[in-house]
């Protein structure tokens, strides 16, 4: 017996993405159909998460019609990672030690384009411009994602918040005079 079956062409489209959390698959156009047939493709290895993967068209449809092994049975598809911009890392005020060290409160941080029920943190570093009392800047750097969602996501390349504000009181100082402490 022969196989009749006609063989079908692919052609491949959508194939980069950008994670939004849903699973991806490139689309598969079965074409070169007799006129008035249908058919489509069954394509395997849809993906979630951000990175390089390959689809493959596995079936058709159609049994008039055929996937040969020299055809495009295969494509190449990228989820690329989401950028996130981030806002409301906040500083704790602090007692004047000489230093500029600063340390950070992320309890009002939005993080904005991170996907709903994702984990996702940021940490960062914090200096005060200044180790002299008073109201102060404090200036962010080293920004950095992390939690178990952290892969599908990049720091956007602009937008990030770059400082905060705090203040450093004056440290009090005891002094001792006629043998007696005085405390200013």
């Amino acid at each position: 017996l022969f196989d009749l079956a006609i063989r079908a062409e692919l052609a491949w489209s959508s194939t980069s993405f950008t994670y939004d959390g849903m699973y991806h698959l490139p689309t598969c156009v079965v074409s070169s159909l007799v006129a008035g047939d249908s058919c489509k493709s069954h394509v395997e290895g849809r993906q979630r998460d951000a990175g390089s993967y390959t689809a493959q068209a596995t079936a058709l449809t159609n049994d008039n019609y055929a996937l040969w092994s020299g055809d495009a049975l295969t494509c190449d598809f990228d989820i690329a990672r989401r950028p996130i911009t981030v806002s409301g890392i906040g500083a704790k005020d602090k007692v004047y030690d000489a230093s500029v060290e600063a340390t950070l409160d992320y309890a009002g941080v939005t993080l904005d384009g991170k996907v709903a029920g994702d984990a996702l943190s940021v940490s960062a570093t914090g200096v005060f411009e200044s180790a002299d009392a008073g109201d102060g800047t404090v200036v962010l750097s080293d920004l950095a994602l992390a939690g178990d969602d952290e892969r599908n996501y990049v720091l956007a390349s602009s937008g990030q918040q770059e400082t905060a504000t705090a203040r450093i009181a004056m440290r009090p100082i005891a002094a001792q005079a006629l043998n007696q402490a005085i405390i200013c």
